[in-house]
This record gives C-alpha cells, sequence and structure tokens, in this order.
C-alpha cells in the first residue's frame, strides 16, 4: 500500500472596512461594517500527496507484451499509459483542488488526454494492448512538454467524483500526433502522484448590518486585486427575486458582489458550490491570463479558471442589468473562462468588448439567459478543445461592430463560433491537431445582427447540436454574413431553427478540408426571405442529409440545391 502524505496549514480569515469596530483574536476576526459585516472563523486547509499505486503502458505494436515494470510510461499513436490511485482517504472530504502531477523525461510537442477508465480491474503485472480495460471521456489534457520538467493536470471536478474510490485514468494520444511523450513510472525516483487539497472548518455567520449600499458605482481595475467580498450563508426560506438564479446548492457559499474589484477576487478565489451574484451595475476589469493557449496569455475583464464539480457547479449570476464591460471595441475580451470546467454563467450581459465570452480548454459549461452585445469580433466562441458545453435561452446581437465607426461591417463577427479553422489557427488553438471542440450544443437561443453567420461551426468539430434558435442578420450586407449557419464539422444535428432575412444562403454546408463537413443532419428548419438557396451543400462533402420536413419561403433560387429526404 502506498503511503499517503498530508500537510495541514491554517489561516485567519479577516474583513477590512473603513467604519466599524476590530476585534482581533487569534482565531477569528470581527469587523462591523457600514455595508456588511460577517463573523468568520478559521478555515484549515489539508493538501494530501496520493502516491500511484498501479502503473504500466500497453502497446498496440506488441499486444500480448506487458510493460509494468519499464521505468517509463509511453504515450503515442501506438501506446497508452494507465495509472490507478486508490482514494479511500478522501471519502467525505470537500475537495478544493486537484491535480496529477507527472515527470516528463522527453520533450513533445503533442497533445495527450487524460480520460476516465471504466474497469479497475487491472494491475500493472499483467495489462497488455489485448486486455486493457475500456477508457471514458476525456477529464484533462497535457501539451508541449519539456525534458525533466514536473507538468500538473488539473482534475479537480473528476477526483471529486471519485473521492473514496479507487480511481484509474489513461493518458491518451490525440489525433496524429506529431511526438511520443514519455513519463517517469513508479519504478524510478519521480513517480507520478495526486496533490489534493481539502478545506474544513470555513464558515461565514452574519451579523446585521448597520446600513444598506445606496448605489452600485461604474468601477475600473487595471491589475490584480486582493480585496474580499461579501460571503453570505445561504437563506433558508428566502423569497426569490424574479431575477434570481434559482436556490443554492444546499451548503454551497454565496458571495455577492457590487463591484468590479470584489468580481475579480470572487473569480479568482471561486470554490465548487460557490454562488456569485453580481449586483446590478456596470464592471469593468483587465487582468492577463497566466495560463496561456499556445504561447499566448489572453487579456480579458474577467476570467474564471476555476472549476466546480457536477454536483456543486460554480455559479455566476445576475440580472441582464449586471454588466460585464469589455474595455471597448478595440479592447480585450469581456468575461473568458480558461480550463474551467461545471461553470454556470446565468442572466448577466456581457457588452462593449474586442470579443465577448470566450472559452479556451473549458468543458461542462452552462451558459444561460445571458445577453452578448455590441463586440466587434466574435460574441461567444467554443475554442482549444472545450467540449461538452451549453448555451441556451440567451440572445447574442450587434456583433462585429468596426472599432472606429462602431457599424456593423464585413470583417467578419460571428455571433457563436465553434472551434478554430485549420488554416489559421489550430497550431494556436490545439497544437496543431483538429481543435476538437465537440458535443456543443445552441438551445433555444437568438442571434441577429452580425456581421459574419449567426452560428459558424469549424473543422474539427463533431456531435454538436444546435436546435430551436431565432437567426437572422438584419439583412447586414458583407462577404461574411452569407448565412445563419456555416457547417464544416462533421455529425452536427441542425434542427427547428427558423431564419429570417439572408442576403446569401439560408443554412450551408462547407468541406475546406477533407474529412471534414460530412454526415450532418437538418430537420424541422425553417427558411424566410433567402437571397440565395435555403440550403446549401458543397459538392466535395457527403453524407449531409436535408430533410424534406423543412421550410424554405421566398428564396430566390430555391429550397436546396441538393435532393431533400424524405424521413
Amino acid at each position: 500500500m502506498k503511503k499517503i502524505i498530508k500537510h495541514k496549514k491554517k489561516g485567519h480569515l479577516i474583513l477590512f472596512v473603513s467604519l466599524g469596530a476590530l476585534v482581533l483574536t487569534t482565531v477569528t476576526a470581527l469587523v462591523l461594517s457600514q455595508q456588511s459585516t460577517q463573523l468568520l472563523t478559521q478555515a484549515e486547509t489539508t493538501t494530501t500527496n496520493v502516491a500511484v499505486v498501479e502503473d504500466a503502458f500497453v502497446s498496440a505494436s506488441n499486444p500480448t507484451r506487458n510493460y509494468g515494470t519499464d521505468a517509463a510510461l509511453k504515450v503515442d499513436l501506438d501506446k497508452k499509459t494507465y495509472v490507478k490511485f486508490d482514494l479511500a482517504a478522501l471519502a467525505g472530504q470537500p475537495i478544493s483542488s486537484a491535480v496529477l502531477r507527472v515527470y516528463v523525461i522527453n520533450n513533445s510537442s503533442s497533445t495527450q488526454e487524460v480520460k476516465e477508465v471504466l474497469d479497475n480491474n487491472w494491475n500493472e503485472s499483467a495489462i497488455t494492448f489485448d486486455n486493457q480495460p475500456s477508457i471514458g471521456a476525456t477529464v484533462g489534457q497535457l501539451s508541449n512538454t519539456d525534458l525533466n520538467t514536473w507538468r500538473e493536470i488539473d482534475l479537480t471536478s473528476y477526483v471529486g467524483q471519485k473521492a473514496g474510490q479507487v480511481m484509474s485514468l489513461a493518458i491518451d494520444a490525440t489525433g496524429t500526433n506529431s511526438n511520443n511523450l514519455y513519463l517517469s513510472s513508479q519504478e524510478s525516483a519521480n513517480a507520478p502522484v495526486l496533490i489534493v487539497q481539502t478545506e474544513t472548518g470555513s464558515q461565514a455567520t452574519p451579523i446585521p448590518t448597520t446600513s444598506e449600499p445606496s448605489s452600485v458605482p461604474t468601477t475600473e481595475i487595471t491589475q490584480q486585486l486582493t480585496a474580499t467580498p461579501t460571503v453570505v450563508s445561504p437563506t433558508v426560506g428566502a423569497t426569490e427575486a424574479p431575477t434570481a438564479t434559482p436556490t443554492p446548492i444546499t451548503g454551497a457559499r454565496n458571495i455577492n458582489v457590487t463591484n468590479a474589484t470584489e468580481l475579480t477576487s470572487a473569480l479568482s478565489n471561486a470554490q465548487p458550490g460557490d454562488v456569485i451574484t453580481m449586483a446590478d451595475g456596470i464592471y469593468k476589469g483587465k487582468i492577463k491570463s497566466t495560463i496561456p493557449v499556445g504561447t499566448i496569455f489572453y487579456t480579458a475583464s474577467f476570467i474564471i479558471a476555476k472549476s466546480g464539480t457536477p454536483t456543486q457547479p460554480i455559479v455566476l449570476q445576475g440580472t441582464r442589468n449586471a454588466r460585464i464591460d469589455g474595455g471597448g471595441l478595440g479592447g480585450y475580451y469581456g468575461l473568458y473562462l480558461i480550463t474551467a470546467n461545471y461553470v454556470h454563467v446565468k442572466g448577466i450581459t456581457i457588452e462593449n468588448a474586442n470579443k465577448g465570452l470566450i472559452l479556451d480548454k473549458s468543458n461542462n459549461n452552462l451558459l444561460e439567459d445571458i445577453e452578448v452585445k455590441d463586440i466587434h469580433d466574435e460574441g461567444i466562441h467554443f475554442r482549444a478543445i472545450s467540449s461538452d458545453n451549453i448555451l441556451k435561452n440567451s440572445y447574442v446581437h450587434h456583433i462585429g461592430r468596426n472599432k472606429t465607426t462602431g457599424v456593423i461591417d464585413n470583417h467578419y463577427g460571428e455571433g457563436v463560433y465553434v472551434g478554430s479553422a485549420n488554416s489559421s489557427n489550430w497550431c494556436t488553438y490545439s497544437n496543431c491537431q483538429p481543435d476538437t471542440s465537440d458535443r456543443n450544443q445552441l438551445i433555444n437561443n437568438t442571434i441577429n445582427n452580425t456581421g459574419g453567420e449567426n452560428i459558424d461551426v469549424k473543422e474539427g468539430t463533431s456531435q454538436g447540436l444546435i436546435q430551436n434558435n431565432i437567426l437572422g442578420t438584419g439583412g447586414i450586407p458583407g462577404k461574411n454574413a452569407d448565412s445563419w449557419v456555416d457547417i464544416k464539422g462533421n455529425n452536427w444535428s441542425i434542427t427547428g431553427n427558423q431564419g429570417i432575412d439572408s442576403i446569401g444562403q439560408g443554412y450551408e454546408v462547407h468541406g475546406v478540408l477533407t474529412g471534414w463537413g460530412i454526415n450532418n443532419t437538418f430537420t424541422n428548419n425553417s427558411a424566410t426571405n433567402v437571397a440565395q438557396y435555403g440550403f446549401w451543400v458543397q459538392n466535395n462533402v457527403t453524407g449531409n442529409v436535408i430533410s424534406c420536413n423543412n421550410t424554405v419561403t421566398n428564396a430566390g433560387s430555391g429550397f436546396s440545391n441538393v435532393p431533400c429526404v424524405n424521413q
């Protein structure tokens, strides 16, 4: 049995305010403020190092050979690595962070995926390619590694699900890897290790306030801030405001913010289960990400780089009058999710930005009832292998504004953009491999007045859903607003959408790269007032189905350039 090592540290939580009395002991701080007062008890953070109990790789070239005693764990198109951890000691623990730490023993520019293993009945002395267990969904990713360095892979949400159990992981190659990855195994000096942090004893007890804030000012910040937002325990039986998000998960922290300083702090310190509520007002920040995409560190007004869990997502919510400002059309991103999983963004507005809401390396997020408007480039973008996200019940409009004039022109400006273009951006966002931003869903949204397509789906993406959206370009002239929906990925379902007014085609399928733009299905959609075809499919792609149950009204070139299929 491998040894589990724990480290504990204690901290004091203190609120500083302009007015009030301060009483300080070695354990607690009591602060009375005009706006909000809290009694915060001592928090304890425990770090647990869980050693690997089994590790080995398998090889398709030698399908019956066992490599359990090898000092290296190898990953390429021919080889796959398995590791196993016993998480019994974490049963019932509130996990705030979990990373898989591995030691790299070669240089690799390729991307590898960490995936769940569906069967723990394997051991390092017997596993081979022929008897390897089945693997499931991707839970983490590793790329651009250097010789003789430690690398950490964030697995917080997945370890939270597996706490108290045995957990197996597979490290698998993606796409056409240009070179392989070698890691140290437990037969060497630098074995894989799972580093887990848990927090206990942290609780906020509200003390009656002396007054309420009278207004929400517009606040601008230009550097990393450390102010602490108000933390309020959930109130049982409280009356829900008309624009509020449904009652938070039991035991979650309610964090109320009123300005950019507090919002920055709340997002940078977010934990699974946090419900961050923005008061009405304009929030304008400027933060540079510390996590690169390729070699680029992007800047945004606000950044979420934390993850929730399937049962305890991180929630950022507010009304449409809670508005994130991106610093102008020539500014930066409005809201940026980077390596953020299980986050819910609800109700708020994102506006006046170079790009609106961007997701990089972020999965299983819900964007609901938000408004994105007055943006220079794309309104919402799922990219850098961001999968299993949902955008629903939202309004995206007036996208593609010129930086100088503010007029929507033909410089691009897509409403919702999924994936990235092979010709120019795969090497930026996905290590020169396909940007497999897969299984994203766009449901019940209104998207109009865009300089480019309302929805642009790129090659490299698969198995997404575009359903029951109301679409329209608003008659905006320009070569990049030539359809409402442009599909270049594979196996997408486009169903129940309504398109009104297009200067070009209604719905398009393009084959810009061999093997992409195939097997997409269009059913029960409508197209009204189209200059050319309601449905148009490029002649170099196959397997696409244009159902005869689609309806087309007032199309200059007719229903479709290919025969429809009765279903």
